[in-house]
């Protein structure tokens, strides 16, 4: 009786530790996405880039699915903070969006921002002092460094696009701008803006890329081993690995336009 017992219980375990994989498996994750190239390129509904690539990597790893939803920034943030969307990327580390993502395992890039100026621009700027006084363009909803995206005595225009402050740059509408070096040293080659501009000397370390979960998001039950994952890929490279690879992808696709 007690083996048969015995038994009965082990089915019911095995079946039980069966069924929720299969369950959770099932489940769709829906990853807010706004363009961001190289980390987020849009073409006709086809989402590509590193962040792309970076998902998908994980949820073929780990065995759930994904839908990419197209949104501007603010509009992407917005989704995550009522979960509307489960996930966003790219996305940098403030208190504030504490309150409504959880920061699933390290930064997969901490990347250097710099300024630019026209290349026939006499404009100095070696120390942060030297920000004021300029008019500097900004990506809206953007973070850039904990002291700029505070002081209030700078002068920001404020655009939804990175191409934007490229040609307001062109025509001297704005002194400088900011930006993170991958995405812009990717754009103004792609764009043709690349022997236009130069960087200037002040630099100063961004913050960490982020793939962040909603706290609203009915896939909570993903937060952990997503996190451990991203944790995993990390450590072993697997991560910078994926983001090296795209690019000498898109160095070797853009050098034969080039001579």
């Amino acid at each position: 009786m007690v083996k048969k017992s015995t038994m009965i219980m082990l089915i019911i375990f095995i079946l039980f530790f069966n069924f929720i994989p299969w369950t959770i498996k099932a489940q769709e994750l829906k990853v807010a996405f706004a363009k961001w190239p190289p980390w987020k390129i849009i073409n006709q509904n086809h989402f590509k880039g590193i962040d792309a690539r970076i998902v998908r990597s994980i949820s073929k790893r780990l065995g759930f699915s994904i839908k990419f939803v197209q949104c501007p920034w603010p509009r992407c943030v917005d989704m995550v903070k009522s979960g509307e969307a489960d996930l966003i990327t790219s996305f940098g580390k403030t208190q504030e969006r504490g309150e409504y993502v959880y920061y699933l395992g390290p930064p997969y890039i901490v990347e250097q921002l710099s300024f630019w100026i026209r290349k026939d621009s006499d404009i100095s700027i070696q120390t942060y002092e030297d920000l004021y006084g300029k008019n500097i363009g900004t990506i809206k909803g953007s973070i850039y460094f904990s002291k700029f995206d505070q002081d209030q005595k700078l002068s920001k225009t404020i655009v939804n696009l990175e191409v934007q402050t490229f040609k307001m740059l062109s025509n001297n509408r704005i002194d400088t701008f900011i930006g993170y070096e991958t995405v812009i040293d990717y754009l103004l080659l792609i764009e043709g803006f690349k022997k236009k501009f130069k960087k200037v000397r002040f630099q100063q370390p961004g913050s960490g890329s982020h793939i962040a979960m909603s706290k609203r998001s009915k896939g909570l039950v993903w937060r952990s081993v997503i996190g451990q994952t991203i944790q995993e890929m990390t450590r072993n490279g697997e991560l910078r690995q994926i983001i090296d690879d795209f690019l000498l992808d898109v160095a070797k696709k853009v050098a034969p336009r080039e001579k």
